[in-house]
C-alpha cells in the first residue's frame, strides 16, 4: 500500500513540473524584444529553412547593396545568429531538466547463504530523493529566469551585429568613395606631369620643376592604390561579416553616403533609454534577481542533504517475503551548508558589482558617443560652410588668372588637388558621422529615435565632383559611378592657350553642399 502511494505521489507532482520545449526556443520572444528596441527582422535560423534562406539572399546578392540589404543578408546567413540560437537551445535545456524530477533509484541484490538447502536471499527497492522534490519549485524559478536571461542577451548580440554589419558597410562605402577620389587626384597629377614634361621639352621649365612634377603624380598614384587596397580590405571585411564566403563576393553596392540626419538626440534622452533598455544591462539586473534568489535557497536549505524515501522488498532464505518503507537521511554533521551559503553570497556581490560596473561603462559609453557624433557633425558643417567653398574659390579665381597668362597651368592644377583633398576630407567626416552613429546606437542598445527622421539625400563622387554652372566636359567610367574628366581639364587643353579650354572647371561654391539653416542643419 505504501508503495503504490508513494508512487502515485511522485507521478502527480512529476507532471505537475512537466514543461515542454518551445519548437522555436524562444527566438519569437527575441524577436519581439528586438521589434521593441527598433532592431531588425530577424528569421529563424532553423535548418529546415535552409534552402529558402539560400535563395533569399542569391536574390537579395544581385540587388544594388544598401545598409538594410547587408544587415538582412547577415541576419540570414552570419554564422554568430546560429551560435546565439544554441545559446537559447541550452538555456532551454536547462529548463526542461530543472523542471523535472530526478529519477528513482532502483536497487537489487541476490545473496546466496551458507546454510543446508536454502534458497538465496533476494532483495529489491526503490528510492526517490525528496530533497529534489521540495527544491523542485524553486529550481524551476531560477531555470525560467536564467531563459529569459538568454534571451535578452540573445537579442542584445543580434543588435551588436546589426552594429558591426554597419560598421562594416559605411567603412567600404567611405573607403569605396575615398579612392575614387584619389584616382581622380592621381589623374590629375599624371596630366600635370605629362604636362610638365612637355614644357620641358619646350625649354619652358628646368629638370627639377619637371621633376618635382614627376615625384608629385607618383606620389598620388601610389596613394590611389593604397586607396584601392583600403577599399578592398573593407570590401572583405563587409562580406565577412554579411556571412557570405569568397565565391559569394561578387556583388554591387551603392557607392553613395546619407548626408547627416536634420536634428540629433537629446544626449539626455539617449542616456534614460540606455538605462531602460540595453538588453545586457538588463539581463545583468536580472542575474542579481536570480542569485539575491539563490542565497535565500541557500540559506532555507542549507542543513538539508541526502533525503530518500522509498520500499523495500526482501525474500528470505526460508522462503519468507518482508515489505516496507525506507528512509536516507544525511546528517549535517561535519558539513552544515557554510560553503554553499557563502558561495552563494560570494556570486551574489560579484554580480552586483558586475551589474554596476555595465551601467557605468554604458553611461559613460553613451555620453561619449553622442559627443562623436556632434563633434563630426560639426566638422562637416566647417567643410559644407567654410572649407569646400574656400577651396572652389579658389580654382575658380586661379582659373581666372591663368586665362590671362599671370599664373601658369601647374598652379591651377595644385589649387585643383587641394579642392580634390578637401573633398575626400568631406567624404571622410560624412563616413566617420555614420560610424559614429552606429556606434551610438549600439551603446544605446536601441534604434536612435532620430532614426525615424526622414531620409537625408545621399553623396557620391560623382556629384561632388562634377562641373557646376553646366560646363561641357568629358566622362569617365569608374567603378560603375561617371565622373567628369578633372572638371573639363585634360593634358591637350591644358597646355592650349585657347581661352576657351582654359576656363573649364570653373566651380559654383555651393552647388554640391545641400542647404543649411542658420543653425547648420541641413534644410
Amino acid at each position: 500500500m505504501f508503495c503504490r502511494k508513494f508512487i502515485y505521489a511522485s507521478m502527480v507532482m512529476l507532471l505537475a513540473g512537466c514543461a515542454g520545449i518551445p519548437q522555436d526556443r524562444g527566438f519569437s520572444d527575441v524577436q519581439q524584444k528586438l521589434a521593441a528596441h527598433g532592431g531588425p527582422a530577424l528569421a529563424t535560423p532553423g535548418s529546415e529553412d535552409a534552402d529558402r534562406h539560400r535563395i533569399l539572399v542569391e536574390t537579395w546578392l544581385k540587388q544594388p547593396l544598401d545598409v538594410d540589404l547587408a544587415l538582412r543578408i547577415a541576419l540570414v546567413r552570419n554564422p554568430r545568429i546560429r551560435s546565439q540560437y544554441a545559446a537559447l537551445g541550452i538555456a532551454q535545456a536547462d529548463l526542461y531538466d530543472a523542471a523535472r524530477l530526478a529519477n528513482p533509484t532502483l536497487t537489487a541484490s541476490v545473496l546466496d547463504s551458507n546454510a543446508a538447502d536454502s534458497r538465496p536471499q533476494i532483495g529489491l527497492g526503490l528510492a526517490q530523493n525528496f530533497a529534489n522534490i521540495l527544491l523542485l519549485r524553486p529550481r524551476k524559478r531560477i531555470a525560467s529566469g536564467e531563459v529569459e536571461r538568454a534571451k535578452l542577451l540573445t537579442a542584445q548580440a543580434v543588435l551588436v551585429l546589426a552594429a558591426d554589419v554597419q560598421t562594416a558597410y559605411y567603412q567600404y562605402i567611405g573607403a569605396e568613395q575615398v579612392a575614387q577620389m584619389r584616382k581622380i587626384a592621381a589623374r590629375a597629377a599624371d596630366i600635370s606631369a605629362r604636362l610638365a614634361t612637355r614644357f620641358y621639352q619646350a625649354g619652358n621649365i628646368n629638370r627639377q620643376e619637371l621633376q618635382v612634377e614627376n615625384a608629385a603624380a607618383t606620389e598620388a598614384a601610389i596613394v590611389a592604390t593604397l586607396a584601392s587596397a583600403q577599399a578592398l580590405i573593407a570590401r572583405t571585411e563587409l562580406n565577412r561579416m554579411m556571412g557570405l564566403d569568397a565565391a559569394e563576393s561578387d556583388w554591387n553596392a551603392q557607392i553613395e553616403i546619407p548626408l547627416p540626419v536634420a536634428q540629433e538626440d537629446d544626449p539626455e534622452q539617449l542616456l534614460s533609454l540606455a538605462s531602460q533598455q540595453r538588453m545586457d544591462l538588463l539581463a545583468a539586473r536580472r542575474e542579481v534577481i536570480l542569485l539575491e534568489d539563490a542565497l535565500g535557497l541557500a540559506r532555507s536549505y542549507r542543513y538539508l542533504g541526502s533525503f530518500e524515501l522509498g520500499v523495500e522488498y526482501e525474500r528470505e532464505s526460508d522462503g519468507s517475503r518482508l515489505l516496507g518503507p525506507t528512509l536516507a537521511l544525511q546528517l549535517p554533521i561535519f558539513n552544515q551548508g557554510d560553503g554553499s551559503v557563502l558561495r552563494a553570497l560570494a556570486r551574489l556581490e560579484r554580480s552586483r558589482a558586475d551589474a554596476s560596473q555595465l551601467g557605468i561603462n554604458i553611461s559613460n559609453a553613451v555620453a561619449l558617443a553622442s559627443q562623436k557624433v556632434a563633434l563630426q557633425r560639426e566638422l562637416i558643417q566647417r567643410y559644407q560652410q567654410d572649407l569646400i567653398p574656400q577651396r572652389e574659390e579658389v580654382v575658380q579665381r586661379m582659373q581666372e588668372l591663368q586665362l590671362y597668362m599671370i599664373i601658369g597651368q601647374f598652379e591651377l592644377l595644385q589649387a585643383k588637388q587641394a579642392e580634390y583633398d578637401a573633398y575626400q576630407g568631406y567624404i571622410e567626416r560624412l563616413r566617420d558621422y555614420w560610424l559614429a552613429r552606429v556606434e551610438l546606437a549600439r551603446e544605446v542598445g536601441a534604434a536612435l529615435p532620430s532614426a525615424a527622421q526622414q531620409q537625408q539625400p545621399s553623396l557620391d563622387v560623382d556629384s561632388l565632383t562634377r562641373p557646376k554652372g553646366g560646363e561641357h566636359h568629358d566622362h569617365g567610367t569608374m567603378h560603375g559611378t561617371t565622373h567628369g574628366s578633372m572638371d573639363g581639364m585634360s593634358e591637350q587643353n591644358a597646355g592650349s592657350h585657347d581661352p576657351a579650354h582654359q576656363a573649364h572647371g570653373a566651380h559654383q561654391s555651393n552647388a554640391a553642399r545641400p542647404a543649411t539653416d542658420e543653425h547648420g542643419a541641413q534644410q
